[in-house]
């Protein structure tokens, strides 16, 4: 893979701009994953009960073809919610690395 490097000019000096200094344009909308922090603490927990569901398919998926089925679909919802908490929590937390809250919700 090649990378490209862009020098930065000699008499120039690094700027750190506030994310409201950023133009709209430029910042990305995490709000079709979640409108806020507190929508995604809540899907938070609401996942953490899809996981205990999950768990409680141990050793009934033989059961029948709608057992398995049903179960497969309770660990594919899951992973799909896992999925868009993790990419809401890294996007939220990259949007200001100085706020400990945010550097939280990744972990």
């Amino acid at each position: 893979m090649r990378r490209m490097f862009i020098e930065p000019d000699a008499g120039a000096s690094a700027a750190i701009l506030e994310r409201s200094a950023v133009p709209e344009r430029y910042r990305w909308n995490l709000d079709h994953l979640y409108p806020s922090a507190q929508a995604w603490k809540a899907a938070k927990d609401a996942a953490a009960a899809q996981i205990d569901a999950i768990v409680g398919d141990k050793g009934r998926l033989t059961a029948s073809a709608e057992q398995l089925a049903a179960a497969l679909t309770r660990y594919f919802d899951a992973a799909k919610t896992l999925s868009q908490l993790n990419s809401y929590a890294q996007q939220f937390a990259d949007e200001d690395v100085r706020i400990a809250e945010h550097q939280g919700m990744m972990q």
